[in-house]
């Protein structure tokens, strides 16, 4: 795995036809349900 910009990781998105998903995290709990859950 590799650091690339928000721009490329949308554009390959866009590309490759996926979706790149966002979060609104405002706790530690909810935090580990999202890294659980992916």
């Amino acid at each position: 795995m590799y650091v690339v910009s928000t721009k490329q990781m949308l554009n390959n998105a866009q590309r490759g036809g996926y979706a790149v998903p966002a979060f609104n995290i405002h706790n530690l709990e909810t935090m580990q349900v999202v890294v659980e859950t992916a």
